[in-house]
């Protein structure tokens, strides 16, 4: 029992000590960039915000499933929605006579550039069949970013002291939660760096987090190049609602268009 006792720590020794961030000179051998994508933000009241979420039928495109019902959540068309979460608990789905349609729920996944998200309803254990109902009822959880701003630091530049920024190099220390950084994985992501000719750097995939020596808690980051420049989206009021919906099925779209975005049909 000892001896696999210490075979286990090993083990992990040898784990924990191949995560670690690149070193100095492998982040700066050879800089990488990654795609700057365009960002608008928008400040919204609450008020505001209901009505410019839509939650409607649709029919997924794609080839395979094509037609398949959905109950489609329409976001605004500004950055914000990226850092939006969002949950579909179960919905009721009802025949004609008001008796339940057994239902195998598919989630779509959050579209950038659609800036919506949707469920899909299949028969269960039957990929090619379409499920037949007169409506689906339930609710949307949202979680949505009513204000972001975006903070910039330089080197010489690090902003006040309780955000705990420090950059070195390729070397990015940051404390998140003061800085209320969404923790949402997407696209546009929320802490960006740049080399001096404005170059978007592309981030080590592995990050750490600890204390630095004036005791902030901090997210330790690395880039491929070294940091001119650094841009970080905050938000500092949030939003959470549960959203309704009534919807009949979408109108089937036409045959000879599979995987072709409806949005993109040509008369």
């Amino acid at each position: 029992m000892r001896r696999h006792g210490v075979l286990a720590f090993l083990v992990l020794f040898c784990v924990t000590s191949f995560a670690q961030l690149p070193t100095r000179a492998q982040l700066t051998a050879k800089p990488k960039f990654t795609e700057d994508v365009p960002h608008t933000f928008k400040d919204f009241t609450e008020a505001e915000l209901r009505e410019a979420i839509k939650i409607v039928p649709a029919r997924s495109y794609a080839m395979f499933g094509y037609n398949t019902p959905e109950v489609r959540l329409q976001l605004p068309k500004v950055s914000n929605s990226v850092y939006t979460t969002i949950d579909f608990p179960d919905p009721v789905v009802l025949d004609d006579a008001g008796k339940p349609v057994a239902v195998e729920i598919e989630r779509g996944g959050y579209n950038d550039a659609r800036f919506s998200d949707e469920i899909r309803f299949r028969v269960p254990d039957n990929s090619d069949a379409i499920v037949q109902f007169a409506h689906a009822t339930g609710t949307v959880k949202v979680k949505y970013p009513l204000s972001v701003t975006t903070q910039t630091f330089a080197p010489l530049k690090p902003g006040p002291k309780e955000f705990a920024v420090k950059i070195n190099g390729p070397f990015v220390n940051l404390d998140q939660e003061k800085l209320q950084v969404p923790d949402v994985s997407s696209k546009l992501h929320p802490i960006r760096a740049y080399d001096a000719s404005g170059h978007q750097l592309e981030s080590a995939s592995y990050s750490e987090t600890g204390y630095d020596d004036a005791g902030a808690y901090v997210t330790k980051m690395a880039f491929y190049g070294n940091v001119a420049k650094l841009e970080v989206d905050s938000v500092a009021e949030w939003v959470e609602l549960e959203l309704p919906y009534d919807v009949k099925p979408g109108p089937m779209l036409p045959a000879g268009h599979e995987g072709e975005d409806p949005a993109n049909y040509t008369p």
